[in-house]
């Protein structure tokens, strides 16, 4: 069970390396964490060093938001920049000893309007994905095009096809937001099929809810964390276990408040021990399901 450290670091003050890493020390009841990579970092690679020495075991490492819009460029330069910034992420994973790397293969400005070029400059990563041991996971973020659970298998059947279906193309899978899925009403076909479908490939899960309200009335982006919205989580985790999901379950929602980093790390734990009897419930622990351990489930 774990917390991205996004969830407790948004605001400039707490984003800086050390605040991150104080966090992740201070958070109580955090088997596990998914460090977010900010773009703003001077040196993220000493960041990724600063992280590692706060002693706490790291999931899977979150590459900056904007790869996926640098991937689908028609600018070749920018499409390299995303490479770049995707393998600096597979860097910073193998210094917190990090066995995944999730990222977002398309984004905005051209979303998943040009998704053979976003496939193209993936499929040149994996290689080096592979030969470094870690594993990208393709996020189902929102889709302009089409829908983002069909965007996700287009990346893996690509792969397959261009590298075959072992070696280098093993080294992708896929990572589950649960908000993201819902926006596009695709849970239930999510769950039901595709994640079956994926398996083994499926390596991580963002937990978030929804109220069919992404975005405030100013048109800020709003966050609603686990139990205070509308998505039967416990249900969602019932159907998790029973494909057969024995990984990471993270908490990516928002507790951040300027000036309360008390109030906030107290607020992340609470929400992952309302996760932690969802998933007691769905993965009956211990030792059978995520945080586990007798299974190599990371969280």
């Amino acid at each position: 069970m774990g917390v991205s450290t996004g969830a407790f670091s948004r605001f400039p003050e707490y984003a800086a390396p050390e605040a991150v890493a104080e966090g992740m020390r201070r958070l109580e009841g955090a088997e596990i964490f998914e460090v977010l990579v900010f773009g703003h970092w001077e040196d993220p690679e000493a960041a990724g060093r600063t992280l590692a020495a706060a002693g706490r075991p790291v999931a899977v490492v979150h590459g900056v938001k904007h790869i996926g819009g640098l991937l689908g460029s028609a600018e070749a330069e920018e499409r390299r920049r995303g490479q770049a910034l995707a393998l600096q992420a597979v860097r910073i994973a193998g210094l917190v000893g990090a066995p995944a790397v999730n990222v977002h293969l398309w984004d905005l400005p051209g979303s998943d309007r040009n998704l053979e070029r976003n496939l193209e400059a993936l499929v040149e990563l994996l290689p080096a994905v592979s030969a470094a041991g870690t594993r990208l996971l393709v996020e189902t973020v929102p889709c302009q095009a089409a829908v983002p659970w069909e965007g996700v298998q287009r990346a893996l059947d690509h792969a397959e096809r261009v590298l075959g279906a072992e070696g280098p193309s093993s080294a992708l899978g896929v990572n589950l937001d649960l908000e993201f899925l819902a926006w596009h009403q695709g849970l239930e076909i999510t769950l039901g099929e595709y994640a079956p479908r994926w398996a083994g490939r499926l390596g991580n899960v963002h937990v978030r809810d929804y109220d069919g309200r992404p975005f405030d009335e100013a048109g800020r982006r709003r966050y609603v964390n686990p139990g205070d919205g509308q998505l039967d989580l416990p249900r969602i985790f019932a159907q998790l276990a029973a494909a057969g999901y024995r990984g990471p379950l993270i908490f990516e929602g928002n507790v951040t408040r300027v000036g309360e980093r008390d109030a906030v790390l107290a607020a992340a734990s609470r929400y992952l021990v309302r996760m932690r009897d969802w998933a007691q419930a769905a993965w009956g622990w211990p030792g059978t399901g995520p945080g586990g351990g007798s299974d190599g489930g990371a969280g």
